[in-house]
């Protein structure tokens, strides 16, 4: 069997034994959201099995957020403004928030 790996831009082309049992997994899709900013503001402020950002923020002199590099289909441009602000809103100055 001829199967072709996506990889950056393009593809590898990839060969498989016609006794190997291959099948091709697919992520399944992901439900849209039709307001992101408010299910993003809602997984903030009800998180699961954790306390909302904005307390575990509250009296914290400063902060760290790691994201994704580019290889991740993450929305980072949705995400940072309302993480930032939460952190804001719970007293550490812009200053102190390394992104």
């Amino acid at each position: 069997m001829q199967i072709d790996l996506n990889f950056g831009h393009g593809n590898i082309p990839l060969t498989l034994e016609k006794a190997w049992k291959a099948e091709i997994i697919r992520k399944p899709l992901m439900p849209f959201e039709s307001d992101p900013k408010l299910a993003i503001q809602e997984a903030l402020n009800h998180p699961i099995n954790s306390l909302p950002l904005s307390e575990k923020a509250r009296s914290k002199g400063n902060a760290c957020i790691l994201i994704c590099d580019i290889t991740r289909p993450v929305p980072n441009h949705l995400l940072l403004p309302e993480i930032v602000s939460v952190l804001l809103k719970a007293g550490i100055s812009k200053e102190k928030i390394e992104i």
